[in-house]
């Protein structure tokens, strides 16, 4: 069971796909690249915040504050103020380190858009559980491979899976499999014949 819950821990880390919805009613597998901005987790709500137009203007109205900042921070330390040095340390947080982030977003969403083109898939609107996109795929035969690698948040077992939990059922809670020589009825290596095996009773 450790060893699956391993297995399984390092497939999120590698996710091979995202799932979503487009304009459409068809759910489309992205790479990590080609995600990009991402869909709404909510199938009904407003995707403002994925949109890039909101995203170029939300970077251009923190874009002064983002460059004032770290300037007022360098005169605050020339001037020895604490007060201004502090305040000016926390808004560079703030507007600088958002104002970057933004722009991460905005170079991978122009990037990923480019990918998506050339595979001719729309932006993602809307995502979907792994469990929605692994019903859609497997309904439609041959267009994705269903494995665990693919959908690994899947609350369903995937065949292999079941095969292995069948298997450990098979054996039992009885089964020798497992089991030391001992525990088995057998002779330990480690015993010598005709030596006590704290019971009472010497083994042979």
């Amino acid at each position: 069971m450790c060893r699956a819950g391993t297995r399984n821990t390092d497939v999120r880390r590698r996710r091979s796909y995202y799932y979503g919805f487009g304009k459409g009613n068809s759910i489309h597998a992205y790479t990590p690249e080609e995600w990009g901005l991402g869909g709404s987790s909510a199938s009904s709500a407003s995707n403002s915040t994925h949109s890039l137009a909101i995203l170029i203007l939300v970077g251009a109205v923190i874009a002064v504050p983002a460059i004032l900042a770290p300037i007022w921070l360098v005169v605050g330390v020339l001037k020895l103020n604490i007060g201004a040095v502090l305040l000016c340390l926390l808004c560079t947080l703030l507007f600088t380190g958002g104002w970057f982030f933004v722009l991460k977003s905005i170079r991978g969403e122009f990037q990923a858009r480019k990918l998506r083109r050339a595979r001719g898939l729309p932006k993602p609107w809307y995502a979907v559980t792994d469990d929605q996109a692994r019903t859609w795929f497997e309904e439609r035969p041959g267009s994705l491979a269903i494995t665990r690698e693919n959908f690994p948040n899947s609350s369903t077992p995937f065949p292999d899976e079941a095969r292995d939990a069948s298997g450990t059922h098979q054996q039992g809670p009885g089964s020798d499999v497992g089991r030391p020589a001992h525990d088995r009825g057998g002779v330990s290596r480690n015993r010598r014949p005709g030596t006590s095996t704290g019971k009472g009773h010497p083994s042979y």
